[in-house]
């Protein structure tokens, strides 16, 4: 069910009355032919008609915008005015309100002066104005301004003009300007609304109340409307880092072509007038192309108040293809960026094998992301050496490779602007070859699929902007240019057209400085108010380890004036021996240039020996139980060293000295572990004989060869404090055993006996000595029972003497690294026992000393 149409149509604007005189055969007055027009109204469905309201007189009905009626000549000396207002109306008879009314004047004589020329006479596209802000309309619509005209009596309005523009038909004369549009006296603007796509001139003159006409209007030439996108099978490429742009799917008839380059409302610059070259492939289609070999140059003529120059293409420049019948299309240069490939993470180490990434940016013009199916990347190599992963010289992210955008950091990514292209089971000749590739960041436009429209960054060799070598003279826009030169102390090689920074290989632990300078090569262009001032915004590490750094710099934010400089020191202290990478990046306003990459590298030299710690005896405690050999008077101890090496610990040895350090041999049965990483360890268990000082020593050697200095021991010397020697001092129920069945195989064939105590009456026993490490000499067997023992007064360690085999004079605890000093070790017999045991019995048997 349809709904009534109540809305009206909109009010009439822009009503203008004039009063033309009508004469006889002798020139006199005899009427006047008043005419009435307006700008249309608009409705929801549709404007029938138009309804005139005169201030005296019947209202009456037109088709048009227009209404003209014949009034008296005016014979009286005061003049004679009539009003007007009109009306709108529907087909549902909704009518609008009433225009504002306007008035015409009827003198005796006739007004014969002419108004002014309007001057200031300006038309606006949304691409090219004469403002300092671009105005908000569409792409097919002209804005047109102008200043106040005079006139003796008053003027009643201006008409604005349009023809296709001269330019198009030179030499021959062009068509006539047509009345476009009337607007009245008070208004100084008209937009020329939706116009069809083509090249126009536009002019506006004054018009009185009596119909007089002002002279010689002000022509504004070239005025484009456009596609934007292009449209059809048209394709426009910028090419940024060369000044260059492509196109495809243009028709050979419609060269040639020109190519302008628009900047904040100006054409910045533009090309010669370019034939469409066919593409075999398409045929009857094909590309113009400005700044490439086979194509055409940018101008040295001037472009408006402009010397001709080659541009310095940029994000955000609106590169324009016009054809011979003024008819334009364009695109917007993208803000894409891409960096150099690389093998290595953000920390610096080796990605895994057969991957590669190269990292990027893309950005759209409030600073977000682009969409990410807008975005590729591509590595192009050459026909001549095709990738083997897909036989082509060029891979592709999406496609042989993935894209995507990082994960927002406030630090290095903030926007989530930041991309990474991987590309991974790649084979050595590719990885090889694909990080000496071009890198190219490609935006594939706002329909990605047409294929309408395309920006493509180039990062690798011999990319450069300005005129294209050998065929091409205008010179290359102005403004800041960076170049780098190494000073100071020469400790790196700087190649400046590589972008590289190679320290020379170094020891570890040291360090080496080496200073970039950067002078401001650029110029300035009065004309299009470019100073030449390089703005650097940043200059820092993009990535790698502690071993670079930046120690000294003038160039963040620093605001640099042509032919001044700033510098940036990098520090380079390897940490490891191998090779090191990093970036340094510096983002500026260099033309062609925005971000300087500079990959940093060097290498670590391990010129020492492992660090090796000196080897350290304790007492032998582990099961099975470690007996003392009563015979030789000897104990079995524990030696261990350790030792750590950043190439890798490749060899460790021990040895042992009786005499003092005088002479030395290898300790037998040694065990190692950790030998080929940063941290080993070497070990081993020999007799000591007591009464002997013994010292050793630990030597490693890393994996490139370096051998450390060896590491000693203090002396070692181990003394036995017998039970019944009197030093130990018991306390409760013991007995002593001494040359009987009980003490044999005991040192000293005695030792002290107690059992698990009644309660409230322990069983302990006391040491006290001076050294760095005590131990316990007790048996062990299956009728045995438990006890505790402790160092000062340190917690107790509860030790089970419980064993399957009676054995005699065993080491059953120890305490090590005690302080140099004097110590005291107690011993407490407890009252439980294991349950294998078959009774609580403790011998005590003495104790060693190491001193």
């Amino acid at each position: 069910m349809s709904q009534p149409d109540v809305l009206p149509p909109s009010v009439p604007t822009n009503v203008v009355g004039t009063a033309v005189a009508n004469l006889d055969q002798n020139n006199n007055i005899v009427s006047w032919t008043v005419a009435i027009t307006w700008q249309p109204s608009t409705d929801n469905v549709g404007v029938t008609s138009y309804r005139v309201y005169p201030a005296a007189g019947i209202a009456v009905d037109v088709a048009t915008g227009s209404y003209s009626e014949v009034v008296p000549s005016n014979n009286t000396n005061t003049p004679m005015v009539y009003t007007y207002s009109v009306d709108a109306v529907d087909a549902a008879g909704n009518r609008s309100a009433q225009s504002a009314a306007v008035s015409v004047s009827i003198s005796r004589q006739a007004d014969t002066s002419r108004p002014t020329t309007p001057a200031g006479v300006t038309a606006d596209t949304r691409d090219v104005y004469s403002g300092t802000s671009a105005p908000t309309i569409g792409p097919r619509d002209v804005k047109l301004s102008w200043t106040t005209a005079t006139d003796n009596v008053g003027v009643a309005g201006y008409s604005i003009y349009r023809r296709a523009a001269a330019s198009l038909t030179a030499p021959a004369a062009p068509s006539a300007f047509a009345k476009i549009a009337d607007v009245n006296g008070s208004t100084l603007t008209y937009t020329d609304a939706d116009v069809a796509l083509g090249t126009y001139d536009y002019t506006v003159d004054a018009v009185d109340s009596a119909g007089n006409r002002s002279e010689n209007p002000t022509i504004v030439a070239d005025v484009a409307t456009v596609n934007d996108p292009p449209t059809g099978t048209h394709s426009i490429i910028p090419f940024p880092q060369r000044d260059f742009v492509s196109s495809s799917g243009y028709a050979v008839s419609e060269g040639p072509i020109t190519i302008e380059v628009i900047r904040g409302g100006k054409v910045w610059a533009r090309s010669t007038p370019i034939s469409v070259v066919e593409d075999p492939a398409t045929p009857g289609l094909g590309a113009a192309e400005v700044n490439h070999p086979g194509g055409g140059c940018w101008t040295t003529d001037m472009v408006g108040p402009f010397n001709g120059i080659t541009p310095d293409l940029r994000a955000g420049d609106i590169v324009r293809f016009t054809n011979h019948l003024g008819q334009a299309e364009e695109t917007t240069t993208a803000n894409v960026y891409a960096e150099r490939p690389t093998d290595r993470a953000a920390d610096g180490t080796l990605l895994p094998a057969g991957v590669i990434q190269v990292h990027g940016t893309a950005q759209d013009a409030l600073g977000k992301p682009l969409p990410i199916d807008q975005i590729e990347h591509r590595l192009v190599a050459s026909s001549a050496q095709p990738f083997e992963l897909n036989g082509r010289r060029v891979m592709r992210a999406p496609g042989e490779g993935t894209i995507a955008y990082d994960p927002v950091d406030p630090a290095t990514n903030p926007k989530g602007t930041r991309w990474t292209a991987t590309y991974s089971g790649l084979h050595g000749g590719d990885v090889e070859l694909a990080m000496a590739s071009e890198s190219r960041a490609v935006w594939l436009g706002r329909d990605p699929l047409a294929g309408l429209e395309l920006t493509i960054f180039e990062n690798g060799d011999g990319i450069a902007g300005g005129p294209a070598a050998g065929q091409c003279t205008a010179p290359a826009e102005a403004g800041a240019a960076a170049a780098f030169t190494a000073t100071g102390t020469a400790n790196a090689s700087f190649d400046p057209a590589a972008r590289t920074l190679a320290f020379l290989e170094r020891n570890t632990g040291t360090s080496a400085s080496q200073t970039l300078t950067v002078t401001n090569v650029g110029s300035d262009d009065a004309a299009r108010a470019i100073t030449g001032t390089l703005s650097v915004a940043s200059a820092g590490l993009a990535y790698g380890p502690a071993d670079f750094t930046i120690t000294a710099s003038t160039c963040a934010a620093a605001v640099i004036a042509p032919n001044g400089t700033c510098s940036v020191t990098v520090t380079f202290s390897p940490t490891t021996a191998g090779l090191h990478v990093g970036k340094l990046v510096l983002r500026d306003n260099a033309n062609n240039d925005p971000a300087q990459v500079f990959l940093l590298s060097g290498g670590g030299l391990d010129a020492d020996g492992p660090a090796v710690t000196a080897p350290a005896q304790t007492f032998f405690t582990a099961k099975p139980a470690n007996a003392m050999n009563i015979a030789t008077n000897s104990v079995a101890v524990t030696i261990t060293s350790t030792a750590s090496d950043p190439s890798g610990v490749a060899a460790m040895t021990l040895e042992a000295s009786t005499d003092g350090g005088r002479s030395w041999g290898a300790v037998a049965d040694t065990t190692t572990s950790g030998l080929g990483t940063t941290q080993a360890r070497i070990s081993a268990m020999l007799n000591f004989r007591i009464g002997v000082t013994y010292q050793f020593r630990a030597v490693a050697t890393d994996s490139v060869g370096n051998a450390s200095t060896p590491a000693a021991s203090p002396a070692y010397h181990v003394s036995v404090s017998d039970d019944n020697s009197g030093v130990p001092r018991f306390s409760g129920s013991w007995s002593t055993q001494k040359n009987n069945a009980q003490s044999a195989g005991a040192y000293g064939n005695t030792i002290h006996t107690a059992t698990a105590p009644p309660a409230g009456k322990p069983n302990t026993v006391t040491f006290t000595f001076t050294g760095t490490e005590v131990a316990l000499l007790a048996a062990v067997g299956p009728d045995r029972g438990q006890i505790t023992v402790s160092v000062d007064g340190g917690a107790a360690q509860a030790i089970d003497l419980f064993d399957s085999t009676q054995k005699p004079a065993t080491v059953v605890a120890a305490s090590s690294r005690l302080a140099p000093g004097t110590h005291t070790i107690t011993v407490n017999v407890l009252t439980a026992k294991n349950t294998a045991s078959s009774g609580t019995r403790v011998d005590v048997d003495g104790f060693l000393v190491k001193f």
